[in-house]
């Protein structure tokens, strides 16, 4: 008999993510991310940025989560996706886009979306996606964005490795 665990070199966790945000922001536990936290609120909308961790299958590229962006820039109203670009943070490439739409309740929305693949310590352990979106009203772009590009670009990412 053979015992598996986890985690595991074959069975991993999430990498472990920290973010940097400003005092006035506060966490924001829900449960469809791992990290998040929202800024105070203006005009009804409180700016954001969340992070995912979701495991992937084997060979996944960023490529992949772009596309699937750009998929739902086609189902949203007046949806549109910038072109993909790479930035390097914190010793990490990711990868990215920017996503608008009209919110019907909300109004017109801009999300910040970067990517960065994370491999298992074993080869046979699947990768893990790492999505990072900042969020903002898109008539308070001038004001909200940089603030969102400062939060998103403190994330350090740490792969989960088995303790000695």
């Amino acid at each position: 008999m053979t015992t598996l665990a986890f985690p595991s070199d074959l069975f991993p966790a999430a990498p472990h993510v920290w973010l940097t945000v400003p005092a006035d922001w506060r966490p924001a536990a829900t449960v469809t991310t791992d990290v998040a936290a929202v800024a105070p609120e203006v005009d009804g909308f409180r700016p954001n940025v969340v992070v995912v961790v979701n495991r992937r299958p084997a060979g996944m590229v960023v490529g992949v989560a772009l596309d699937e962006i750009a998929s739902e820039s086609q189902q949203r109203p007046q949806g549109s996706v910038s072109e993909p670009f790479e930035v390097e943070l914190n010793g990490r490439t990711w990868a990215g886009c920017d996503l608008e739409w009209d919110d019907p309740r909300a109004g017109r929305l801009v999300q910040l979306h970067l990517f960065a693949v994370i491999d298992g310590p074993a080869e046979a352990a699947l990768p893990f996606l790492v999505q990072v979106t900042g969020s903002c009203l898109a008539s308070r772009e001038a004001e909200d964005i940089p603030r969102l590009r400062e939060v998103m670009s403190s994330v350090v990412v740490t792969p989960w490795t088995a303790s000695a």
